[in-house]
């Protein structure tokens, strides 16, 4: 499932929930079709920006562990301390790390 419409799910349901509360006190179309239009629109904006960068800052170092496996001896002696002797245990750890916050 692509990350728009993961968002865009959540942010319809965001939106017919405060459309259904909002129903609830007002009876007023008018009113519930302003709410489920700003509230879609705002939440998939929020939604999006956040998931999309916590999750890209993530896994960012994965990605560049992997390509730095693909990468022949001498580019990382060259590369130096940078590099640890077990790269797939230091993903797990800082997975792990992530999890826990």
């Amino acid at each position: 499932m692509k990350l728009r419409v993961l968002v865009f799910i959540n942010a319809l349901a965001v939106a017919i929930t405060l459309s259904a509360v909002n129903w609830y006190f007002q009876h007023k179309f008018y009113d519930l079709a302003i709410t489920f239009v700003a509230t879609i629109f705002t939440s998939f904006l929020v939604f999006y920006y956040l998931i999309e960068k916590y999750v890209y800052s993530k896994i960012k170092l994965i990605y560049k562990l992997i390509h730095n496996l693909k990468l022949g001896r001498d580019l990382r002696d060259a590369l130096g301390e940078h590099m640890s002797s077990d790269p797939i245990n230091d993903v797990v750890q800082e997975v792990q790390e992530w999890a826990r916050e």
